[in-house]
């Protein structure tokens, strides 16, 4: 457990690092306190406020605090239904330390492509096949599912290996909080000149976002294992989602979509935390879940009026729960 002293953008996402300073915690204590300021609106105002016109003192305090802190939060589990995978189980780096910019996508097509062609051939699929991309922020996991000319196949899990902030959307820019809901990549959003090794934007804020005034820049898919607002695979693991989204993309794939949910949307899951403030909106998520888990084909969402609508097979569309009854952003 440590404080340390970083470096980040004004911006809470991840494309680059700038030079204004930020003090960073161990991630439960900002969990932590998160949850605290978020649930106790008059105690926030009586009596944390104050401490905040001593912020040395408070930072040292903080510093004391967090063992504490973390081991509740560790016993209490309440953020994450599996332990995270241990960066070590991501395998070597191929791809050079620090390949320049201009470079970087060039060798991560060298040290990826020739294996990743081969395990697809053997499974029926090649790079360029269509892409589709689901995220699973409890259990810390990312679908890759390939289209093989008739259906999607999901050809690998992959463990996510940081994401901040906690279960819930994303709702202003600094919050250090990943989002949740339906996003796309497109070949602008593609960023082989990152400070995390290779990146794509998830095009945060889409219009459902915007729609409830949600701020927020350069929320990424990328390398490496820390996490301001985005997913963090690995520099390995980042390097095959890259090849393989770029591949889709320059084989005329106009978008890739990534669907993020904060745990798989089954009825249990739900029930198990239906005291949530944020259960409204997870219901509005479902339809789109289930669109996928039984027709096998990617939802069309659309943003209407403040909530998320997905046209089903049926005629009339299949309409998430009304966002109205959210808390505001």
């Amino acid at each position: 457990m440590y404080i340390m002293v970083n470096k980040r953008s004004e911006d809470d996402g991840c494309l680059r690092e700038a030079a204004r300073p930020r003090v960073v915690a161990h991630p439960a204590f900002w969990q932590t306190l998160a949850h605290v300021l978020d649930t106790t609106h008059g105690f926030r105002s009586a009596v944390l406020r104050p401490w905040f016109r001593f912020r040395p003192l408070t930072l040292a305090l903080a510093a004391l605090a967090v063992p504490a802190i973390a081991a509740a939060t560790d016993a209490d589990d309440w953020l994450w239904d599996e332990p995270p995978p241990a960066p070590g189980l991501a395998g070597p780096r191929l791809a050079p330390e620090r390949t320049p910019p201009v470079d970087r996508s060039a060798a991560a097509w060298s040290a990826q492509a020739g294996f990743l062609a081969e395990r697809l051939a053997a499974s029926g699929l090649e790079l360029g096949a269509r892409v589709y991309l689901r995220i699973f922020k409890a259990s810390r996991e990312l679908e890759l599912h390939l289209h093989d000319g008739e259906r999607w196949r999901l050809v690998r899990t992959y463990p996510v290996c940081d994401v901040s902030g906690t279960l819930g959307p994303k709702r202003f820019e600094g919050d250090l909080q990943a989002p949740e809901g339906f996003y796309d990549v497109v070949a602008e959003r593609l960023h082989p000149g990152s400070d995390f090794h290779l990146a794509f934007n998830l095009g945060f804020p889409n219009a459902f976002d915007a729609a409830w005034d949600r701020t927020g820049s350069n929320i990424m898919i990328h390398g490496g294992c820390a996490s301001r607002g985005c997913f963090a695979m690995t520099d390995y693991y980042m390097e095959q989602l890259y090849v393989v989204v770029e591949a889709a993309l320059r084989a005329g794939q106009d978008a890739v979509p990534v669907h993020v949910f904060p745990f798989r949307m089954t009825p249990d899951n739900l029930r198990a935390r239906a005291g949530s403030r944020w259960i409204e909106f997870w219901r509005s998520l479902r339809p789109a879940y289930e669109h996928f888990e039984q027709f096998g084909e990617i939802p069309d969402v659309l943003a209407d009026d403040g909530r998320y609508v997905v046209r089903s097979r049926d005629p009339d569309p299949v309409a998430g729960s009304d966002t109205g009854t959210l808390s505001a952003p």
